[in-house]
């Protein structure tokens, strides 16, 4: 790959310190039976891939995933947390009352953890995003609380609270004991001063310690979004605008009036373009040290996903590919999301591509849709979740690609 600026060598500062006398701030009361089930969260269970991405599409934990559905109850509208075990195919709401409704956050632990929810020595720990007093521009301040509880979401402890704004929306990573993700100065709504900037922190748990490793990016419109891990290393792409930019579209206009108001559209992208810089970073576990890798294809910037690494030539538009070793070969299709068992899947054009062998095979229409995600490979089936409806749902090798 090509390097455009040399090595950022940046301190790691700890922003906080969570020792064990922290007083437990949950509303949540303790199970009140002593015979509560037991969680069919299993604390020796097989860990995914060294470096795994937690993000509103898939939360892969233990031997399952933690997903969120949304209540709405007489009492209660909001989300409740869920976890699936992929090896029985069960799903369970995350709370150890055996009668409970799971509609009444008063009385139910799986309420209030719907955050990156990850699993770590027995306990789920989790972030709350925290609005402050309005300021003078009309925008409401914000940090970011990180909490721990047991395994079936009792006994919740607030551990620290950093004054960066991590939205529920955006990827995380996960390594060992540690979480890596975005911290950003700016309100998720909307970014509104030049000194906007987005840092790569992280929280471990095992320490139950927070570190800012460093700016990555400044100005206008500053965002950063984690890509994957690939070599002892965690990859970023970043990006801000070197000015401020005020859209004139106007979205009330009636149907007939549509068409300029799309004109006015790829336009102000256009200009928008000229006006960002952007980048990508790779954070090394081991130093901590940042490497600016430079500008790659503009559309997908990088793949970084089971022990491999692809990315798009901005000059020459070649799709080049690193194994494990450090070796490159050019490929002939462009690469994105995670890989499964050493594949890489496309729903949108329902193919994948094996890795080792370099080869695109054609998914199965009839098992495999455009809406589904492939999460895992276990006990020889994938392990496929349809995204609108939740529904999971095993598909062997034999059913998944095309003859």
């Amino acid at each position: 790959m090509k390097k455009l600026a040399a090595i950022l060598v940046l301190f790691c500062v700890l922003m906080c310190s969570c020792g064990s006398t922290l007083k437990d701030d949950s509303t949540v009361t303790s199970p009140d039976t002593p015979n509560a089930p037991e969680t069919v969260i299993e604390n020796d269970a097989e860990q995914p891939e060294d470096v795994r991405l937690s993000n509103l599409f898939t939360n892969l934990n233990l031997n399952g995933e933690f997903y969120i559905d949304y209540v709405q109850s007489p009492i209660y509208n909001g989300d409740r947390l869920n976890f699936i075990d992929f090896d029985t195919m069960q799903t369970t709401v995350v709370c150890p009352k055996p009668n409970c409704s799971h509609e009444d956050p008063e009385v139910c632990s799986a309420f209030g953890m719907s955050h990156h929810p990850t699993a770590y020595d027995g306990k789920i720990f989790f972030f709350e995003t925290l609005y402050g007093d309005i300021d003078e521009n009309g925008e409401a301040t914000q940090s970011t609380a990180i909490w721990q509880a047991q395994n079936d979401g009792t006994g919740r402890v607030k551990l620290c609270t950093v004054n960066y704004s991590f939205s529920d929306g955006e990827t995380a990573a996960i390594t060992g004991s540690k979480i890596y993700f975005i911290g950003s100065s700016r309100s998720n709504i909307s970014a509104i001063t030049e000194s906007d900037n987005c840092h790569i922190c992280v929280f471990d748990f095992a320490k139950n310690e927070f570190k800012d490793y460093g700016e990555l990016c400044k100005g206008w419109n500053a965002n950063a979004s984690i890509l994957g891990g690939y070599n002892g290393g965690l990859y970023i792409s970043a990006s801000y605008m070197t000015e401020k930019f005020e859209s004139k579209v106007d979205y009330s206009v009636s149907e007939e009036d549509w068409e300029k108001q799309r004109e006015l559209i790829n336009r102000e992208n256009e200009e928008r373009e000229k006006l960002t810089v952007r980048s990508v970073f790779r954070l090394d576990l081991n130093s901590g040290m940042i490497e600016d890798k430079g500008v790659y294809d503009i559309d997908n910037s990088l793949f970084a996903s089971g022990g491999f690494c692809s990315y798009t030539d901005i000059e020459t538009g070649e799709h080049i590919l690193y194994d494990s070793e450090g070796r490159f070969s050019k490929i002939d299709c462009e690469l994105s999301g995670n890989a499964v068992n050493g594949i890489v899947f496309r729903m949108d054009t329902l193919t994948a591509f094996e890795l080792s062998d370099k080869r695109v095979m054609k998914l199965n229409a009839s098992n495999i849709g455009h809406t589904d995600i492939i999460l895992a490979f276990r006990n020889g089936n994938y392990i496929v979740k349809d995204i609108i409806n939740k529904s999971y749902r095993t598909v062997s090798e034999n059913e998944m690609f095309e003859k």
